[in-house]
């Protein structure tokens, strides 16, 4: 929970990400992907699956039409195509509902094992995005499926076998946790939402075996060429200097925003970032370093992205927000965030843009920045990049809260210029890129 000086965040619904790195924007298949299954409705006349729209409700927006497609995993993925059988055997009719407990357990376990584990903030997000994505896309197809499958056991076993992939030594316990939690039903109820939760899961897991996430980097920093040009600390290495090459979900690397270039470092605009920097940090107040260590999510803590998925998850609890909703609310949330990352560190790493720490300490001796100076380079700032996607995309649905959204993705930026390891223009610049690729991915060009 925030801090009650800090503006608050709010809900988004209504994600349509298509292919989770396929490469897919849009999607028009005839139906759904079960050979042998009758389909009704709009599906059976060759129309493309419904879009999901924003449930109605005070704090809902209008109805105005996202380019999207209900699915994380593109539909068409052989792995789906196993569920077919099994679904075939259940009896005819609606899927139960997703109840809130399930995504919401999902989430607090994601966080929890990201903690444990200290992931860094780029994996992290990237955990967050499959494990939710996949969630929501199995209670998706369980409730088009036409059968009366169970949309928990579908959603949770989905769920799970991502985070038992991803999360190899947990997952003997995540295996009993989800076995605890499971209703009890018919047998073909059961074997048809496990086998519609498993392909779910097979399919995420097959794209996340080629996004690139799992080689090493092979792009790291510029050797330090003259003044202002990164490098690592003593004893530091680059984290993730690949990432910007990591496939995106539900847009392309060509589609995905890109930072904007920074001023040259002997540039006028630069010298008076760096001085207001320099007389900033003489000044720092009480307010300031709690400011700081407030959105810090160092190693061990949640980190940032997983600040914004615990403030959806209150207010969606707050709101009462159902199942389904829910779900939706954390796959977009953690979509963007993984998206943003992913922009950010390809703009890190190809301008190389030192951190404050070396040239304040030539500057004022003796000075040492508030909070530890991270092994990568400044710009744009991390915080603010997934920041800016996620207070975005929160903001389209919450549109009353829209400004104290955004006020909070200001205050993380400036959390880290307080914080001693960042410039003021690396924060605008991952706020403005944040923001390009929430709207991308909602299919918008600005608010």
């Amino acid at each position: 929970m925030l801090p009650a000086h800090l503006p608050h965040v709010r809900w988004l619904a209504r994600l349509c990400v298509v292919g989770v790195g396929l490469g897919a924007t849009s999607l028009a298949l005839p139906g759904l992907p079960f050979p042998g299954l009758p389909l009704t409705g709009a599906l059976a006349q060759g129309a493309p699956p419904p879009r999901l729209t924003a449930p109605s409700g005070p704090l809902s927006p209008a109805r105005s039409g996202l380019a999207a497609s209900p699915f994380l995993v593109l539909p068409a993925a052989p792995e789906l195509r196993q569920a077919g059988n099994a679904l075939a055997a259940a009896s005819a009719g609606p899927a139960s509902p997703l109840s809130v407990q399930v995504p919401r357990r999902v989430a607090r376990t994601t966080l929890d094992l990201i903690a444990q584990r200290r992931l860094d903030p780029p994996p992290a997000a990237r955990v967050l995005a499959l494990t939710l994505g996949t969630l929501h896309d199995a209670a998706w197809l369980a409730r088009h499926s036409g059968r009366a499958v169970d949309s928990d056991t579908a959603a949770a076993v989905a769920a799970t076998r991502v985070l038992m992939a991803l999360f190899e030594q947990d997952g003997a316990r995540l295996a009993r946790e989800l076995q605890a939690g499971l209703p009890d039903l018919p047998a073909d109820v059961d074997r048809a939402s496990w086998a519609l939760g498993e392909a779910a899961a097979d399919a995420a897991l097959a794209f996340a075996r080629q996004d690139g996430a799992a080689q090493p980097g092979q792009d790291g920093p510029a050797q330090p060429g003259g003044e202002g040009v990164w490098a690592p600390l003593t004893g530091q290495q680059a984290l993730e200097p690949g990432w910007g090459k990591v496939q995106p979900i539900g847009l392309t690397r060509e589609t995905l925003p890109r930072v904007v270039p920074p001023p040259a470092w002997q540039s006028a605009a630069f010298a008076a970032d760096r001085a207001a920097f320099a007389e900033q940090q003489t000044q720092l107040t009480a307010a300031d370093r709690a400011l700081a260590e407030h959105w810090a999510a160092g190693p061990g803590s949640v980190t940032p992205l997983g600040l914004w998925m615990q403030e959806a998850l209150r207010l969606a609890e707050q709101t009462r927000l159902g199942g389904g909703d829910l779900a939706q609310v954390l796959a977009a949330t953690a979509v963007a965030g993984h998206n943003a990352f992913i922009s950010c560190w390809q703009g890190k790493f190809e301008y190389n843009v030192a951190r404050p720490q070396g040239w304040m300490e030539q500057v004022q001796p003796g000075w040492s920045p508030p909070l530890p100076t991270p092994p990568f380079p400044s710009y744009p700032s991390g915080h603010a990049t997934v920041s800016g996607a996620a207070a975005e995309v929160l903001a389209r649905f919450f549109p009353l809260q829209a400004r104290q959204l955004r006020r909070d993705a200001q205050d993380a930026a400036f959390s880290r210029v307080v914080g001693g390891i960042h410039w003021t223009l690396d924060g605008a610049a991952g706020l403005d890129v944040g923001r390009r690729v929430a709207w991308a991915l909602l299919g918008e060009s600005s608010p």
